[in-house]
């Protein structure tokens, strides 16, 4: 089965503990980047610096978390962090600022499971907010090598997933 097909079989709880789990492993790869690189850019649009907060996809995990815990609760936090992202994805987008392939996938896979937790269930491209995060996660954690394939089966088999 395909990760998709998997998280499909999964209960909207467990979908997100799952995506949970997966970046609190792969946001090791983000912040030994942002430990040995400056997380800036500037906007060719405008021509503005801008600094990204090393810590913002450690304070978005800890939100999730929370809303994990209690739906619907963390609104304000989730909007903050929201307008923190904005200006860094479109600057991903725009190619103003350019990360290493895995770094880039932890960030797009933490942006992707905030959009879900702002109640986007889709993206453009008609594919599950949830999914697209767990597999831009799983991306990164294979990439890097802090998981072997078998490994990522059984840690979804874990969270409910039966073959």
């Amino acid at each position: 089965m395909t990760i998709s097909e998997i998280v499909s079989t999964l209960s909207k709880p467990r979908q997100l503990e799952l995506a949970i789990q997966f970046l609190q492993k792969a946001i090791i790869i983000w912040d030994q980047y942002a430990a040995a690189n400056k997380l800036d850019y500037i906007d060719t649009v405008v021509g503005m610096s801008h600094e990204v907060k090393a810590n913002l996809l450690e304070r978005m995990l800890e939100v999730a978390a929370k809303e994990l815990k209690e739906p619907g609760t963390h609104a304000a936090e989730l909007k903050a962090l929201d307008d923190e992202y904005t200006d860094p994805i479109v600057a991903l987008q725009d190619n103003d600022w350019e990360l290493p392939y895995e770094v880039e996938r932890i960030f797009y896979a933490s942006f992707n499971l905030l959009e879900h937790l702002n109640g986007k269930e889709m993206t453009a491209f008609k594919e599950e907010t949830i999914y697209v995060c767990i597999n831009q996660a799983v991306d990164a954690i294979l990439t890097k090598e802090l998981m072997s394939q078998s490994e990522i089966n059984a840690w979804v088999t874990q969270f409910g997933y039966r073959a």
